[in-house]
């Protein structure tokens, strides 16, 4: 059986600029690495005398939609972005999309703009850090 795995290259990252109809998203240039949101589900004790077994019993609580990061070449005008973005103290509206066509809206805060190691060698990095707030859309190719 053949794979259907597909590799990163080409897949972006932006923020709404406008709303349009239709939306405008600027994308973040150079983009490196993205990790999109990874929602976890809370959960509260709920044992209680009689619990079967003796064993703790949990019920759902509510879900945490998590954080999403994104690392790109180090660029002047990129971190100025990215520092704007955190110091704005603004939630936004962002996607990524992967090279398939598939792609995850989100509504988020920044909450980190890191210039990342900086050494003799190698290229510089910068990251940016969002507080993802209320569901992530995905939306899959067609």
């Amino acid at each position: 059986m053949t794979t259907a795995a597909i590799n990163g290259y080409g897949a972006t990252f932006g923020k709404m600029t406008s709303a349009g109809p239709p939306a405008v998203f600027t994308n973040y240039a150079e983009l490196l690495t993205l990790s999109l949101p990874s929602p976890t589900l809370g959960t509260e004790q709920a044992t209680h005398m009689g619990s079967p077994d003796g064993t703790h019993e949990y019920i759902p609580t509510l879900v945490d939609p998590g954080e999403v990061t994104a690392t790109m070449n180090y660029t002047k005008a990129g971190y100025a972005l990215l520092l704007s973005d955190v110091n704005g103290r603004l939630l936004g509206t962002y996607k990524g999309v992967l090279p398939e066509g598939s792609s995850l809206l989100f509504n988020g805060i920044p909450t980190g703009a890191t210039i990342d190691e900086v050494g003799v060698e190698g290229v510089i990095s910068m990251s940016a850090t969002y507080k993802v707030s209320g569901r992530p859309v995905f939306t899959a190719a067609t």
